[in-house]
């Protein structure tokens, strides 16, 4: 089957080019079960764009990067957090080697992400010099509003609007080591138009949350307490009040948290948040990706 690659520019895709990403999109998740649903807002998100396509024009594999959250370093250049899928009907013909190898043109490191149970994935990655470094647990929480848990009185809550807002947002996150914090981040930005709310107390913000709506709901990208500020139930605090909106929007709201803190784990779970998947991070290169460290926001006193 004859193919060619084409490079996107992601932030003007045309809505032809748009659609017939969508298109391919959705047929990988109609068709495979384990892989991730994929919108293709996302795809043209991102920092690059690749597409495979067949003689009549079809696009049958799309890849696409974009910076993780070590990029908030000045002058960082990565990790950069891959996606690429393919049609089930064009694999096994070469089209993911060939968007790998040009999704792959810059300096690493680079990430991927698969669930545990797509063997084919997994086995793609590893076979390319890509690591296994850690799993990932999926969580969301689905209720009503007299299903929101009750939250402490222990800060300030206000959304950021301003660049002021975003900054001081950025530099929590930093401080707060979120980057390699449990949380998966999957953007690595705290701009619009994501909903970023900071906790304060005393006039200093001392806690931080970036969620964005998607297809499943609200997704939590990133959540930071300071060092000082935790035991004080402002992680619970931030969470409830996002659960508080998804629950009035009739959403619900996920997470990515590592199996390796069974105490945070918990914490999500006393809230009434559930693991529904399990995915696998993979790395090749010479810098760790976002693999998770306790950042102590699972410090919120019971009720």
């Amino acid at each position: 089957m004859p193919l060619t690659i084409a490079a996107l520019r992601p932030s003007v895709l045309l809505e032809a080019e748009l659609l017939s990403v969508k298109r391919c999109l959705d047929e990988v998740s109609a068709n495979d079960p384990v892989a991730f649903a994929v919108e293709a807002a996302e795809v043209a998100a991102a920092e690059a764009c690749f597409v495979s396509r067949d003689e009549a024009g079809e696009v049958l594999g799309v890849a696409w990067r974009f910076a993780d959250a070590g990029a908030w370093r000045p002058g960082d250049t990565g990790p950069w957090r891959l996606g690429l899928q393919v049609v089930p009907r064009a694999r096994r013909q070469g089209v993911g080697q060939s968007l790998l190898a040009h999704i792959t043109n810059v300096p690493g490191p680079f990430v991927a992400r698969c669930d545990v149970a797509h063997t084919r994935a997994r086995r793609f990655l590893t076979h390319r010099a890509f690591e296994l470094v850690g799993l990932v647990m999926h969580q969301r929480w689905d209720g009503g509003p007299e299903d929101v848990p009750r939250r402490f009185a222990s800060g300030l809550i206000v959304e950021a609007k301003t660049d002021a807002d975003f900054s001081s947002a950025r530099e929590l996150l930093l401080t707060a080591a979120l980057e390699a914090g449990p949380l998966a981040m999957r953007r690595g930005s705290v701009m619009a138009p994501a909903w970023v709310l900071i906790a304060s107390r005393g006039g200093r913000p001392v806690g931080v949350s970036v969620a964005r709506r998607d297809r499943e709901g609200w997704s939590i990208d990133s959540l930071a307490i300071s060092s000082d500020a935790r035991g004080l139930g402002i992680g619970r605090q931030l969470l409830c009040t996002l659960m508080e909106r998804a629950a009035e929007e009739g959403q619900g709201v996920c997470l990515c948290l590592s199996p390796e803190y069974p105490r945070v784990l918990d914490f999500t779970s006393r809230l009434g948040f559930w693991t529904y998947r399990t995915s696998a991070d993979f790395r090749r290169g010479s810098r760790s990706p976002t693999v998770a460290t306790d950042t102590g926001y699972g410090d919120a006193p019971t009720t």
